[in-house]
């Protein structure tokens, strides 16, 4: 029937209905619904820190039924004179003297249950940080027009480390530059070069401590723009009376066919550079041998073509590669004689 929630105590009432009909009392189930149990916890927060500082701790139960949530513990830290801890689990670093060790306590009770965590600190006196040596970490090959993030770890003589911000530079400012925050933005390179980034972190009026990272800048691989037009599609005008023909081998949607001599069939577009164009056909012994295709250069014609759709039907045949300045434009020109002419698809492919 459902579950729910009693707190005064559980009552079923079934309630006869006067019709021609009876109402039936037999048996009632009630069966208790055991809440998923608390299995472990963990608490979460940073293991190291410096001293004059905070830092926010959390204590993360997980259940039988798999599912987990963040509760309020009884927070502890063991060293009252180096630390203290609020219930929130936000700790308060005192000002040391020298690097400390702590641990950290959460007391959790639920379901009669009881856990009892704890996790070591680490404590460093900031006065006593000596920097000993940096790394850099980051991509050593970037492409060009696009962009990385680089960071820097100080490490110390104590064997801690941390996060640092140094000072960043890249020896050839002309191809990238690299912000305060270490991202590095690279130019449109023309072939791969070879740069060093360079990072220089200074504390505690130590002398500073320098890595470099050699970073090759390459040249973007453009792909090459392909673009088909098929019979139909809105980049397509014809002249004349074209019919829709039966071969099969057609590209996308059935080709379409003419056999009057004033037919064409124009594929315009505002394509410019270098382009190979291709053509595709259906075949058909009743094709002409001898159909030309008139390549257009915005209005100009720069070449004429003629092609056999008796054969090599049913797939792409490259005609030639052309500069276009003004837009491409392919015309298939219809034939009048005792066969026909067959208008399907173009492809045009960019050549870098």
């Amino acid at each position: 029937m459902g579950t729910y929630t009693f707190n005064d105590g559980a009552s079923i009432v079934i309630t006869a209905q006067k019709r021609t009909c009876s109402t039936n009392a037999d048996a009632v189930q009630l069966a208790g619904v055991i809440p998923p149990q608390p299995q472990n916890v963990a608490i979460e927060g940073d293991t190291l820190l410096l001293d004059n500082s905070v830092a926010d701790y959390d204590l993360r139960v997980s259940y039988s039924d798999n599912s987990n949530m963040f509760v309020e513990p009884l927070w502890s830290v063991d060293c009252p004179s180096v630390a203290e801890i609020s219930a929130s689990g936000l700790l308060t670093v005192y000002d040391i003297a020298q690097d400390e060790t702590c641990v950290l306590s959460a007391l959790y009770e639920e379901n009669g249950l009881t856990f009892n965590e704890e996790l070591g600190i680490s404590i460093h006196d900031q006065d006593l940080l000596v920097p000993n040596y940096l790394k850099i970490s980051g991509p050593s090959t970037v492409v060009g027009n696009t962009t990385a993030a680089y960071s820097a770890e100080v490490y110390y003589t104590s064997g801690m480390s941390m996060e640092a911000q140094p000072l960043w530079s890249i020896d050839c400012q002309q191809l990238a530059v690299i912000s305060p925050d270490g991202d590095l933005t690279v130019f449109d390179v023309q072939q791969d070069e070879s740069c060093t980034i360079t990072a220089i972190y200074e504390e505690n009026g130590f002398t500073a401590v320098i890595d470099e990272l050699n970073v090759t800048l390459q040249k973007a691989t453009v792909e090459p723009v392909e673009v088909i037009i098929d019979n139909g599609d809105s980049e397509t005008s014809s002249i004349g009376k074209w019919r829709t023909a039966s071969e099969s081998d057609y590209y996308g949607t059935p080709s379409e066919y003419s056999q009057n001599s004033d037919g064409e069939y124009r594929y315009a577009t505002s394509l410019i550079g270098m382009q190979d164009i291709s053509l595709w056909w259906t075949q058909s012994s009743k094709r002409c041998g001898n159909v030309p295709v008139e390549i257009y250069d915005g209005d100009t014609l720069i070449d004429t073509v003629i092609v056999n759709q008796q054969v090599n039907g049913g797939q792409w045949n490259i005609l030639d590669t052309y500069l276009f300045n003004e837009g491409a434009s392919v015309v298939i020109v219809a034939q009048k004689q005792r066969c026909s002419t067959n208008a399907d698809a173009v492809k045009f492919n960019e050549m870098n």
